[in-house]
């Protein structure tokens, strides 16, 4: 049988350069697309594709997409294809920014502003975000009295960590 897939991505496929912790790793082809059950962006590659979360894929108009879940999907018990969902390079930055901006409202409502250790976490963060600095690796040891303290901060600060290391390695 013809795998209806492999018909599309020649006629319609994108050839996208990956990237994965911050250098090229291969260039495959692809199908932007959306997944019409949840409506969410994905990019559709052949099933032996060596796409993984974190992946940071570039279509030939440079715009970067940083992919955030995948799921193999299959056709008659063969895998057929893998559903790269992600985020335009905007969303990923907004993302991050939205998380230190959470941090940033509750430690006013706390009057934490004017805290030193809490001023040196979120400049720390914002350098971790901004220019994808490297982050010590006992970030959270450094911090973890400011984060016992204020436990509502572990969330945002995970979410941001989490992205960073994803997006560079």
């Amino acid at each position: 049988m013809i795998n209806q897939f492999n018909l599309a991505l020649k006629q319609f496929g994108v050839g996208f350069n990956v990237e994965r912790n911050g250098s090229f790793i291969f260039k495959t082809m692809g199908i932007m697309t959306h997944e019409n059950e949840t409506n969410k962006q994905c990019i559709n590659f052949p099933p032996d594709a060596d796409i993984a979360i974190g992946d940071w894929v570039i279509c030939p108009n440079e715009n970067k997409y940083f992919i955030e879940d995948m799921k193999l999907s299959y056709f008659m018990k063969k895998p057929n294809k893998i559903r790269s969902y992600y985020l335009t390079e905007v969303e990923f930055k907004r993302k991050i920014d939205d998380s230190i901006k959470t941090i940033k409202e509750r430690s006013v409502s706390l009057n934490l502003k004017d805290n030193a250790e809490f001023n040196l976490l979120i400049e720390t963060l914002e350098s971790i975000a901004k220019t994808n600095t490297t982050a010590s690796s006992d970030i959270a040891e450094q911090f973890s009295s400011l984060m016992q303290k204020h436990s509502w901060m572990t969330g945002p600060m995970t979410s941001i960590i989490l992205n960073w290391l994803l997006s560079i390695g």
